[in-house]
């Protein structure tokens, strides 16, 4: 590839990821995401419990792409309306790598240290599943109680939380994040 096609094809991906980002806007702002067919916004876990899992995973690839406006309509969502205090019950391995991670990619991205601190208290919510008697977190914990449940555990879901929290635990300066 030549580096003419590099640009056009990099081009080609910043204005679809700009389209999807605008129809986001549009029709699902504050909510987890977008269903594109209907235009109708979704919340993973029901109506009123959204986790904005599109902006939050969103802000490091609009940072990366240049998008500094949506980057900061981003952020400036995260930073003010997302509620981790919701009683809820989350998948471990979902929220570890959508929200977890993704929260710490765009701090390191940005030195938004929100972000690190959401990040934080994301991961000392979860903390409750690692309770069980082998070690091996609980498939579901409620971001409220931390309440668990659920035993079933697959060893490369349980694998890729070593690096999330690993991260957390290093950029916190907190061994049990």
């Amino acid at each position: 590839m030549t580096d003419a096609q590099k640009a056009d094809v990099a081009a080609k991906v910043r204005s679809e990821t700009l389209h999807a980002w605008e129809g986001y806007k549009k029709y699902a702002w504050g909510h987890d995401s977008l269903k594109p067919l209907t235009k109708q916004p979704f919340d993973w876990y029901g109506t009123g419990h959204s986790l904005l899992m599109t902006p939050v995973d969103a802000l490091d690839t609009l940072t990366l792409m240049g998008l500094t406006e949506q980057a900061d309509e981003a952020r400036k969502l995260i930073d003010t309306q997302l509620n981790l205090n919701q009683d809820i019950y989350v998948k471990d391995f979902e929220i570890t790598i959508r929200l977890l991670g993704a929260l710490i990619s765009c701090y390191e991205g940005t030195g938004d240290k929100r972000l690190l601190e959401l990040a934080d208290e994301l991961g000392r919510r979860m903390l409750p599943m690692f309770d069980s008697p082998t070690g091996m977190p609980y498939e579901y914990v409620n971001l409220r109680t931390g309440a668990v449940r659920g035993t079933r555990s697959n060893p490369a879901e349980i694998g890729t939380l070593l690096l999330e929290f690993g991260m957390l635990s290093r950029l916190t300066d907190k061994p049990i994040s």
